[in-house]
């Protein structure tokens, strides 16, 4: 985790997502470079809701985390609510194509390949 968003971020490590994957940190740097006030933020496989909870703490309007694993939108949730950020904040657990519509500023995927 990048150290502007380590000091205010408090995190219940259940699920994936705890800040030390490579992909994460990536994203966090581009986080801090890049969100706006205005900005509405989707975030596609959101494990621990660590991205969106970063964007929501840099500033971003809104966030939405989608993910396939109901224990990780559980997660995602608490760690909003962890951070004050929940009024913000929707996790939604399930396939994202039939979970989501509108228009979306920013997009963060994080997501793992799966052998068939």
């Amino acid at each position: 985790m990048m150290p502007e968003i380590e000091r205010c971020c408090t995190w219940n490590r259940i699920g994936f997502g705890t800040g030390t994957h490579e992909t994460t940190r990536l994203c966090m740097e581009l986080l801090e470079r890049y969100i706006k006030p205005d900005m509405d933020v989707l975030d596609v496989g959101c494990g621990s809701g660590i991205l969106s909870v970063a964007a929501l703490l840099l500033g971003a309007k809104s966030a939405v985390g989608v993910d396939i694993d109901a224990l990780a939108v559980k997660t995602a949730m608490e760690n909003a609510e962890i951070n004050h950020v929940a009024d913000r904040f929707t996790a939604i657990a399930g396939n994202l194509t039939e979970q989501i519509n509108g228009n979306t500023i920013l997009c963060l995927l994080t997501l793992l390949q799966m052998s068939l």
